[in-house]
């Protein structure tokens, strides 16, 4: 530790010689800049960087997090049909979403040549309403993107949003258009 010449402790000496000694890069170039706006500069890069890392450590880690509490398809699918034939968690693939966390894609290539309800998917979900987070959610329920198979799905631009504890039937038709 660093003593005055009076013996008594120094705070700023103590933090000065920290800074110096670091071995966090940026903090001695901002220490022993003899400019002001050297300082500054710096500070603003050490800052930057410092940010960008934390967020990459988050992209990283926050993943693997965000997975192990999110929801899981094997909870959260209760039946799952398509043209009366049954489906289940194996046909489905997880992935991250930044707005919604884990999001379940349909990988299977269905085609029905009937028309009806009875005819097409039919999904059981249960939603684990008591699970959500309150004051960070904004409602319950899900997000429903249909999209061509083999392709990417985006939650936050497309879709429809499906209250919980509702039955909801959506009839689509298929229109190929040749251009």
């Amino acid at each position: 530790m660093k003593n005055n010449k009076d013996g008594s402790f120094s705070l700023k000496a103590e933090l000065k010689d920290m800074a110096e000694n670091t071995t966090l890069h940026g903090v001695p170039k901002i220490i022993s800049a003899k400019r002001v706006h050297m300082k500054i500069l710096w500070a603003i890069l050490f800052v930057g960087l410092s940010c960008y890392l934390t967020f990459s450590l988050y992209q990283l880690f926050g993943r693997t997090v965000r997975r192990s509490i999110g929801h899981s398809i094997e909870d959260m699918l209760i039946s799952c049909s398509f043209e009366g034939r049954k489906c289940d968690k194996s046909m489905f693939n997880l992935f991250q979403s930044n707005e919604y966390g884990n999001c379940f894609s349909l990988e299977h290539n269905f085609n029905s040549v009937r028309s009806g309800p009875t005819y097409g998917l039919w999904l059981t979900l249960n939603l684990e309403v008591p699970e959500y987070i309150k004051n960070y959610a904004s409602g319950y329920g899900i997000k429903l993107v249909i999209h061509e198979p083999e392709t990417y799905a985006f939650p936050s631009d497309e879709g429809m949003i499906i209250s919980s504890g509702q039955e909801t039937i959506i009839g689509l038709r298929m229109i190929n258009l040749k251009i």
